[in-house]
């Protein structure tokens, strides 16, 4: 097979976000979305895309507090090599009426499988940032 050839193909992603609100002001919001390539084998997704029937679960917790602060946790799961995923924490607020933090997390687990793309190309980039943002 060719794999440097793009056949035509399609790309559907859909998804549903589901808020809670609480007595308290806070705010929970429920993530999930799919996506998935047809026309394609799975080498030939794989070489073209990094996300090709992917599976994202996330969780948003805001305190709607004057700091703004919220929480964040989402799951990317590839459904044909449940081996890939990458894995998101992050947490924001405002420090000030000007400055603003945002630090996080993210875990990116995948196989090397000889250039069939996926999340291959980031295997080994799993990082911890933290951001201060001055706003003027």
């Amino acid at each position: 097979a060719n794999y440097g050839i793009q056949k035509s193909h399609h790309h559907l992603a859909a998804g549903i976000e589901y808020s809670i609100y609480h007595d308290s002001g806070k705010e929970t919001s429920l993530y999930f979305e799919g996506q998935m390539t047809s026309g394609l084998d799975e080498q030939e997704r794989r070489a073209a895309l990094a996300f090709q029937r992917d599976v994202l679960i996330g969780f948003r917790h805001a305190l709607n507090d004057i700091m703004g602060r919220e929480f964040v946790l989402t799951s990317i799961i590839d459904t044909e090599k449940s081996s890939e995923y990458i894995l998101t924490f992050s947490y924001r607020q405002r420090l000030t009426n000007v400055v603003s933090l945002n630090a996080g997390a993210r875990l990116i687990d995948a196989e090397d499988d000889s250039g069939f793309g996926g999340l291959a190309a980031l295997k080994n980039s799993d990082h911890i940032f933290l951001n201060i943002t001055y706003h003027f």
